[in-house]
This record gives structure tokens, sequence and C-alpha cells, in this order.
């Protein structure tokens, strides 16, 4: 290998490792009957008999589609998805869940740990880490999200080196794209939800910062 490849390659994982991690605020939402449904659920779609998530390979932006923080973090706070969600629960009595939620301001709520699987985006929950934004469209969501959104992404990256891609919610459907390949899921009736956030100006955002600030490319 050509040595000035070589030096790019040390120095690029050198600023990715150096990263700082991010002030985070605390909201846990893990219980044992939470980690109990996320086995059913995993057994259920995946065919893992596991709540854990080992090496993630890739992370989804989302948006709340709730106008305050908390009722954004109370949608997330009980184990078991309520009764008015009457097509999710269907397919498993686990309520949704994300390992970290995006204020307005740009604090970080830490929600779950990295190491066990959220309910977050059908057929890629297994490998993901979902990452919520408050706000009650694409249209409410700010530059200070933004901004930490890319400090949070680039900071799980130098945490968990088997991250790959990263992709807004409105894209878990594309074929097309590379994050496909992870696709997986057991029930054949499971259809896919349409989504749209969290839009397509604030993913190309955040994608500009990771790769001129943080020198972070991610796959699709």
């Amino acid at each position: 290998m050509n040595r000035l490849i070589i030096l790019l390659i040390v120095l690029v994982s050198a600023s990715i490792s150096a990263i700082k991690p991010p002030v985070f605020k605390e909201y846990p939402v893990v219980t044992g009957e939470r980690l109990e449904l996320t086995k059913i659920y995993c057994k259920m779609h995946y065919g893992m008999d596991t709540y854990t998530l080992k090496e993630p390979k890739m992370i989804v932006i989302h948006c709340t589609e709730a106008g305050s923080l908390a009722a954004s973090l109370a949608c997330f706070k009980p184990a078991k998805i309520p009764d008015e969600r009457a097509y999710l629960q269907s397919f498993g009595d686990l309520n949704v869940g994300v390992h970290y939620m995006v204020s307005k301001k740009g604090e970080i709520y830490r929600l779950m740990p990295d190491d066990i699987i959220g309910r977050h985006t059908i057929g890629f929950n297994y490998t993901a880490l979902g990452i919520e934004n408050v706000g009650k469209n694409n249209a409410d969501l700010t530059k200070a999200q933004v901004h930490s959104n890319a400090q949070l992404v680039a900071w799980l990256v130098s945490q968990h080196p088997s991250i790959e891609y990263l992709i807004g919610h409105y894209e878990y459907t594309n074929k097309t794209l590379p994050h496909f390949a992870l696709y997986i899921e057991k029930v054949t009736n499971y259809n896919f939800t349409s989504k749209v956030d969290p839009g397509v100006k604030f993913m190309k955002e955040l994608r500009e910062i990771l790769k001129n600030k943080y020198n972070i490319i991610l796959k699709d």
C-alpha cells in the first residue's frame, strides 16, 4: 500500500479516536420487562434469541413528530407499546425505543445503552443505533440539533468501529442503497411503514458536517 495512503488512514483514525464524548443527560428507559419483550421481538423478527446489540453497523436518524421534549421522552418510557399503535402492536408488545434523543436546543439525552436493541426501524433494529430529534415535523428541526447529531454520530463511530452506514429514517426502505444488504425480517407480512423523517435537508447538512469537521464519511 502506498505510504501516503497509510499515513492518511492513520491520521483519520487518530482524529476519530480523539473525538470528545458529548455531554449526556440520562433518561433511562430499560427495565427487566423491556429486556424480556426485546428478546421476544428479536426472536420473532430476526430469529435471534437475544436483546443484545453487538457491533452495530448503522445509525438511523429520526424525528419524534412531537412538539415538546417532555412529550417525546414520554413516548419511549413504557416497556409496552400503547394500544393506539395497533399495527405495530400486532407484531410485538415491545414499545418503540431509541438510544439517544436530541432536544431542539441540542441537548443529548441517553435513553438506552448502545448494547441493547431498540425498536425504531423495521428490519434493522438488530444492528442499528437510533437517534431521535424532537420536532413535530422535519421543518421544526433546528441547526443546534444538526450539530449535536454530528457530534454524537462522530463519537459513536469512534466508540464502535463496526459502524459503516448512516441513514435518515426516510431512507430505510430504499433497496438501492448499500445499507439494505443488512435487512432481515422473518415475519413476511410485517410491511414497511411510510416515513419522511428527518428529511433530505437535515441529512445533507449532517453528512456535510461529518465530512468537513470530523473527516467521517459513512455509507447510506
